[in-house]
C-alpha cells in the first residue's frame, strides 16, 4: 500500500522483522520501489506507484512462483 500511513518506514521493519522471524519468503515492494527514490518519480498520484515498479513486480513474484513448483 502506497499511502503514507501504511507505507511507514517503522510499519516496513516491523512487517520485515515478522518475516525473517517467521522465515517466510516474501517479496519486499518497498525495496523495489525506494531503490530509485530520488532518480526517478516514485508514484502517479498520491496511491499508485509508477507501472515500471508494478512491472519489477510482477517479475519477481513470476520468479517466486517457478521457483516455489520447481519449474
Amino acid at each position: 500500500n502506497c499511502k503514507p500511513q501504511y507505507a511507514h518506514p517503522v510499519i516496513n521493519a516491523i512487517i520485515r522483522k515478522i518475516n525473517n522471524d517467521k522465515e517466510l519468503n516474501f517479496i519486499n515492494f518497498d525495496s523495489i520501489v525506494n531503490i530509485n527514490f530520488g532518480r526517478n518519480e516514485l508514484f502517479l498520484n498520491d496511491l499508485q506507484p509508477q507501472f515500471i515498479y508494478l512491472e519489477q513486480l510482477s517479475k519477481e513474484l513470476q520468479y517466486t512462483i517457478k521457483e516455489i513448483l520447481l519449474l
